[in-house]
């Protein structure tokens, strides 16, 4: 019995100071590559993607091997990369080429990586992508920004969401 309760209290205070996670956390993608991939790769994930990865149909391959990046990132010189954190990245490599490089191509000149413009400027209010401190619709906003045609309004705001690790 008391070691029972002496247990109870051990976890209890486990997660009180932080030792075990209450819930499930998500990969922040970005952070992964940072952490474990820029150290011999490009800085930022979309300038690897750009200059290592294609997809063909929709899976994402390695330029110069050929190989499937979920296979690649296996035992990818001792990164040591978990299931979810491979996937994590695989989907957020897939996600990225969809966008035809629009932001980089059209936004880079005047603002900052997707990711940092996404966390500090923006919002997910009621279902849509709100500026934080305007208060702006975001999609209505790029509608008049940028000189970007309604389909790429359509695939910013999705990839702004995206970097706000919405759906």
């Amino acid at each position: 019995m008391i070691r029972e309760r002496l247990g109870l209290l051990l976890v209890a205070l486990a997660v009180l100071l932080g030792g075990l996670p209450v819930h499930a956390q998500t990969i922040d993608p970005h952070a992964l590559y940072e952490s474990r991939c820029a150290r011999c790769h490009e800085p930022h994930a979309s300038a690897f993607a750009r200059a290592q990865l294609k997809t063909q149909g929709d899976v994402v391959i390695g330029i110069e091997t050929g190989e499937e990046l979920s296979a690649l990132l296996d035992g990818h010189r001792g990164t040591n990369l978990t299931t979810a954190e491979i996937r994590a990245l695989v989907d957020h490599f897939a996600a990225m080429m969809t966008t035809g490089w629009i932001y980089q191509k059209k936004c880079t000149l005047c603002h900052e990586p997707a990711v940092k413009l996404a966390r500090i400027w923006l919002i997910m209010r009621d279902g849509r992508l709100m500026g934080r401190y305007t208060g702006r619709d975001i999609e209505v906003f790029l509608g008049n920004h940028g000189r970007l045609t309604a389909e790429e309004v359509q695939i910013i705001t999705k990839m702004l969401q995206r970097q706000l690790g919405q759906p």
